[in-house]
């Protein structure tokens, strides 16, 4: 048996460390903590692991995202400093930064942070000059004689930011060296499982920066609420019929609400591009346009395309819904009436995002009066109500998203009907319609394009 190199080895002990590593960051994520705590937690090991990878000492990691612009001259930036934790023990935190113009260009020089999309990491060798203007930005400081490398973890579809890592006082001994196209392979091999695992885990999409997605703030979105109706009168007749065999009940459920959960997903998250905000048993909670908070037809024509695809495939789902629960003789043999429809209810306009919950156990949600007039509405659709003598379809929508979503309804098709919400001291006016109110065609036209208001009534 031929001997091994010393470069194989090098990259043996890479690639087990590198799935070791992996390993690590997937158990972060299934614990129950806050999002952010994971992502620091995430960041601050991968600096570490840098650091001995590439036989330096000190590191950071840090954000950029030019799409959010304060003003002309500023830009926002989220900081972990990693570097900091040596000298008090203190875990490190992101901290955001107000960077200037004149910061602005320092960090442009060597990080590329605008839209371009590259395939590969591009590792930045950075001269004693080039480091300690880079630290100086971050309020850093390093000798006049260190050197140092920046990492990229933003040339994929999704900006996970930089780490810059320099020698601050003399080589660590016994640390492995690699040359540039290991490191690459290494930081590549970091990048995709990051990317691929918060994509689909989090429904986080290319332009997402990652702090500032989770960040407390107010901005304008459309809020969906789906339910199933008479899902509780379902589980009475089931559990009569299978009060013998709890197991089979619970196995008939587990099927009902996992179909039900994945086909109504897979059109929020896919079809119409939003985003799942919890599950509520048989109710769903959405959320569309919350990156995009100047575009309203935008994110209400989104939700309403999610709506209608879900009111039409639900309708589907029913008749095998049935059939597993009760089999084929349903009807001959039950006289308990079980009519399941989809109820839907839309709204928009600002809301407050925020993590809410305890240290043991926090979620990122909306709140506000939108999100509780949207289900509101989803709580009356597709039901008659007996104060009004209203009998309301399967989509309710308020008057601020059918003002967004004007054009792409068809008007014979989408009624005024008067709404009385519970805890509300008055009547409201929304509108109801049926899958078909909402104009698909043109809809997928409009995707084409990225400014969507423009008037134009669609008739019937």
């Amino acid at each position: 048996m031929s001997e091994v190199s010393a470069g194989e080895k090098v990259r043996t002990w890479l690639n087990y460390e590198a799935s070791m590593t992996l390993a690590g960051l997937t158990r972060r994520f299934n614990r129950n903590q806050t999002f952010i705590c994971n992502l620091e937690g995430i960041f601050e090991h991968l600096c570490r692991k840098f650091e001995i990878l590439c036989n330096f000492q000190r590191s950071l990691h840090f954000f950029i995202n030019p799409s959010l612009v304060i003003d002309l001259s500023f830009l926002e930036g989220h900081l972990l400093p990693i570097s900091a934790s040596g000298s008090n023990g203190d875990r490190p935190k992101y901290k955001r930064l107000e960077l200037n113009h004149s910061d602005s260009d320092v960090i442009k020089k060597h990080c590329r942070i605008g839209p371009e999309r590259y395939s590969e990491p591009y590792i930045v060798d950075l001269a004693p000059n080039d480091l300690s203007n880079l630290l100086g930005v971050f309020n850093g400081s390093c000798s006049s004689t260190d050197s140092g490398i920046l990492i990229p973890f933003n040339y994929g579809r999704i900006n996970m930011g930089f780490f810059i890592l320099w020698r601050q006082d003399r080589p660590r001994a016994g640390a492995a060296h690699c040359d540039n196209e290991m490191l690459r392979s290494w930081v590549a091999t970091y990048y995709a499982f990051l990317q691929s695992f918060l994509t689909r885990e989090y429904q986080i999409f290319p332009q997402t920066y990652l702090p500032s997605y989770y960040s407390s703030r107010w901005a304008k979105a459309a809020i969906l609420f789906a339910d199933i109706r008479n899902f509780t009168p379902l589980t009475e007749v089931l559990r009569n019929a299978y009060a013998h065999s709890l197991r089979q009940d619970t196995s008939v459920f587990r099927e009902i609400m996992d179909e039900h959960c994945r086909e109504m997903a897979n059109i929020i998250q896919n079809a119409a591009r939003g985003r799942i905000d919890k599950f509520l048993g048989d109710g769903i909670m959405a959320i569309f346009g919350e990156h995009e908070p100047d575009n309203g037809p935008k994110a209400v024509c989104r939700a309403l395309a999610a709506a209608a695809q879900m009111v039409n495939r639900f309708d589907l789902l029913k008749p095998g819904f049935l059939e597993k629960a009760f089999g084929g003789g349903y009807e001959t043999e039950y006289n308990e009436s079980v009519e399941l429809e989809l109820g839907v209810g839309i709204d928009y306009g600002t809301v407050l995002f925020e993590y809410l919950g305890d240290d043991q156990h926090r979620e990122y949600t909306a709140v506000g009066d939108h999100v509780n007039f949207a289900q509101r509405l989803e709580a009356q659709a597709a039901r008659y109500d007996d104060r009004t003598k209203t009998s309301f379809p399967p989509i309710l929508i308020s008057r601020t998203a059918e003002r967004c979503a004007r054009p792409w309804l068809i008007n014979s098709e989408v009624k005024q009907v008067i709404f009385n919400p519970k805890g509300k001291g008055q009547l409201y006016k929304v509108f109801g319609m049926e899958p078909s109110g909402f104009h698909q065609l043109l809809y997928e036209q409009s995707e084409q394009f990225d400014n969507w208001n423009f008037e134009r009534q669609v008739g019937s």
